[in-house]
């Protein structure tokens, strides 16, 4: 699977942006612009976490085995960590809403991928 990031308004401290497949929209994404991730190819996998029960989206360089970021739910950007990227509904500048929502059906798509032994792959331009 070969998702792109196109980050379509960028400020000096929010950076928003449209996750898509094959040219169609899956969500919003929102990003903290002093911490964001370079453009460039990376790779997508799961980390399920059994003590606290919660999935990670982790975001790797496709080259390497480092994390350098993640995809999260949640609303506003100003305290994310670095190469973290909200998916949800765009709101405003930095702002999405069904957050959760969105990051639940991210993650049902990326187990049906791993189920089909297929790479997600993630395109950031």
């Amino acid at each position: 699977m070969d998702l792109e990031l196109k980050r379509i308004r960028v400020r000096h401290d929010t950076t928003d942006g449209l996750l898509q497949l094959s040219n169609r929209l899956i969500c919003n994404t929102a990003e903290y612009t002093p911490r964001c991730l370079e453009n460039g190819k990376y790779e997508v996998k799961i980390q399920l976490d059994n003590a606290q029960k919660r999935v990670h989206l982790l975001i790797i360089r496709s080259n390497g085995r480092k994390t350098v970021g993640e995809f999260v739910a949640g609303n506003g950007v100003f305290k994310l960590k670095s190469g973290s990227i909200i998916v949800g509904d765009y709101v405003t500048w930095g702002l999405c809403i069904r957050s959760e929502r969105r990051f639940n059906e991210l993650t049902e798509m990326f187990v049906e991928c791993l189920k089909k032994d297929e790479k997600i792959f993630l395109e950031i331009v």
